[in-house]
């Protein structure tokens, strides 16, 4: 039984499963996708727009729904949300890139033979 004064990923003391030392488990190769998260990630947190505590809460206040993303989903989201948080993005504009896969909100068109951003 979880402690009530305890937050959900506040496992001190409590049973966690087995430890596996830094590169020994990898689930999976690392998709385009997901290298696109880990560098925005950077550059956000690099611009002052996105600081890791705030992510690190985000997350936590996700509670159980945290175990059913991947681990770069649940980077997304808390990016998301504090971007929205902070003003530099609306509801609106998250909610139109993802009705345009592939799409960039804000992005300009790429012009006949050169490469979009």
């Amino acid at each position: 039984m979880r402690d009530a004064g305890r937050r959900f990923h506040d496992m001190g003391g409590q049973p966690a499963g087995p430890i596996f030392p830094s590169g020994a488990r990898q689930e999976h190769e690392v998709e385009d996708w997901e290298r696109r998260i880990d560098a925005m990630m950077t550059i956000l947190s690099r611009a002052g727009k996105v600081r890791i505590d705030e992510v690190r809460r985000t997350l936590e206040d996700l509670g159980e729904a945290v175990w059913n993303m991947s681990y770069y989903e649940r980077w997304l989201y808390a990016i998301t949300q504090n971007l929205i948080a902070r003003g530099v993005l609306s509801i609106d504009e998250v909610g139109r890139a993802m009705a345009e896969p592939g799409t960039v909100a804000g992005a300009r068109p790429a012009k006949a033979g050169h490469a979009s951003r």
